[in-house]
């Protein structure tokens, strides 16, 4: 089910009657400022949220409980990631890919609480595949720490696929490398890194370089990784400038 700019109270109205659903998909809604019933989809394995512009930060999870779900990607959307954290602690899914941004954190100035990247990684120990959107050098910093711990096995043991997704004015620069590549060593069970762009209105896809990914100093050493088995993706969806 795919929706779009649907009215708030029909879309829940609608979705109280359909427990039996897979697939869910809601773009561009403001959900969801009175809504306390609880929503429980035991077979949804994919669900999409695409929140943009808001001007409350009342979010359709915080009533939903989803325990089937395989795929949970949360973009351009301003909530409280408290509220993240939540539904996956309530909803315990066998989740596979999460891909959430901190879009709303980065354009305000934000600061990113100390422990919530831990509490949201904690709580979806079953990820393969990380998709992180906005990136900033904290959000990087922190993810680092995480991840270079004693014990590895202690936040997402199985993941294989980290991805970044910045604006097409975004720059990865050299101080993101240094504390990113010790993840990279360190949690061996990474097979694919992707640093990608996303198009925006007037911006040509075919104007991306592989140096606003990645500079000449760095390069020697993710060559020196790539010949162990990991792979990298730089650039758009369609394009990788990442040398062969």
């Amino acid at each position: 089910m795919v929706l779009d700019e649907c009215p708030s109270s029909p879309l829940l109205q609608l979705l109280r009657y359909s427990p039996n659903l897979v697939e869910l998909s809601i773009q561009n809604m403001n959900l969801l400022p009175d809504a306390t019933e609880a929503l429980v989809f035991p077979h949804l394995r994919r669900l999409s949220l695409g929140l943009e512009n808001l001007e409350s930060d009342d979010h359709i999870l915080a009533c939903i409980t989803a325990p089937a779900l395989e795929s949970l990607v949360l973009m351009h959307m301003r909530m409280d990631l408290d509220q993240l954290v939540s539904f996956l602690q309530r909803s315990s899914p066998p989740l596979h890919k999460l891909q959430f941004d901190f879009f709303q954190m980065q354009q305000e100035g934000l600061p990113l609480d100390s422990d919530l990247l831990d509490r949201i990684l904690d709580a979806c120990p079953t990820v393969t595949e990380l998709a992180i959107g906005s990136p900033y050098f904290h959000l990087i910093e922190r993810l680092s720490a995480i991840f270079t711990r004693s014990d590895p096995s202690t936040i997402l043991p199985n993941l294989q696929t980290l991805e970044f997704s910045m604006c097409h004015t975004e720059t990865f620069r050299d101080s993101y490398w240094n504390v990113l590549l010790p993840v990279l060593v360190a949690r061996r069970t990474v097979r694919t890194l992707c640093i990608h762009r996303e198009s925006t209105d007037g911006w040509n896809p075919q104007n991306v370089f592989l140096d606003s990914f990645v500079s000449q100093t760095v390069l020697p050493v993710l060559k020196e990784l790539e010949a162990g088995g990991l792979s990298f993706w730089f650039g758009t969806k369609d394009t990788n400038t990442f040398p062969s």
